[in-house]
């Protein structure tokens, strides 16, 4: 912090260590910074006894002095150890959530800029503001805001599906919509939430004859495609019931994905003779 101090040669070290053995805290701050923010002498405290490089110094310092907004210095005022990393973390998160418990709870400068990137995406697919920003403020730790993303993509409010809703065709418009979904078929139709938000998937339930499952639409090169059909536990609905399912997505332009064969070797032998696909590794010669 006394780099100002600092010039060349014996005689101004001598003079910089003088200064550094006769002044008070304050007095050395000034002669850093100039005007010595308020919080900034209690942040320092909480900076640990090892010295950090001289940019997170001014950055505090900055922050301190020309805050980019009120909540910030709160923020520091409430960590209670202070690190470049930390800094960088408030910087990147928006002011509503700048709070010392989340600041510790993001891990890196990337969560950071993830953090920032998924409020904006909850927000513009229908996710109150207000109410998701007092529920980021009261996570704990890292494991409660990857819980709190979770919970809260379930509020979430789906594009237009590519399929029109009909007595037996019933789109899945959110995703709480498609929890309890995949809650009733025993599946794992929740875990696509995300690529839903992006326009790659879409669900569906069809009904027919008292029979039901699960549709699930793929979008592939701009073209929606009929990926499966799914009874309860992934398992494939009754014939008749997949007939009219396939039926119904033809009439508005779905079809089947087109089937691509996989390339094969010579040992795609081995796969058809080990059906679980699993091997043991222990010795047996």
């Amino acid at each position: 912090m006394a780099v100002k101090l600092i010039g060349g040669g014996a005689a101004a070290t001598r003079d910089t260590a003088d200064f550094l053995t006769r002044a008070d805290h304050r007095t050395i701050l000034q002669s850093a910074f100039g005007d010595v923010p308020r919080g900034l002498r209690g942040a320092l405290r909480r900076s640990g006894s090892q010295p950090h490089e001289i940019g997170f110094y001014a950055a505090l310092n900055e922050l301190l002095s020309s805050p980019p907004h009120v909540g910030i210095v709160r923020s520091i005022e409430g960590l209670r150890e202070i690190n470049p990393l930390k800094l960088s973390v408030a910087r990147k998160l928006p002011a509503e959530v700048c709070v010392a418990n989340v600041i510790n709870a993001v891990k890196s400068v990337k969560a950071a800029e993830d953090t920032a990137k998924v409020i904006e995406l909850l927000i513009a697919n229908g996710v109150d503001r207000a109410a998701l920003f007092g529920a980021m403020r009261s996570v704990g730790s890292s494991r409660d805001l990857s819980e709190l993303w979770r919970r809260w993509t379930r509020r979430t409010v789906f594009d237009r599906h590519p399929v029109p809703a009909s007595p037996a065709y019933s789109p899945v418009r959110s995703g709480g919509e498609l929890r309890r979904l995949a809650r009733r078929y025993r599946n794992c139709a929740e875990h696509y939430i995300p690529t839903v938000l992006d326009g790659f998937d879409h669900f569906a339930q069809f009904e027919s004859e008292g029979q039901a499952c699960v549709v699930h639409v793929k979008r592939r090169e701009g073209v929606w495609y009929l990926e499966d059909l799914f009874a309860k536990h992934n398992a494939c609905p009754h014939p008749a019931l997949r007939a009219a399912a396939t039926a119904y997505l033809r009439e508005h332009g779905v079809f089947p994905r087109p089937s691509t064969k996989a390339e094969t070797g010579e040992w795609a032998v081995l796969h058809r003779l080990s059906s679980s696909g699993r091997y043991d590794f222990e010795e047996d010669d």
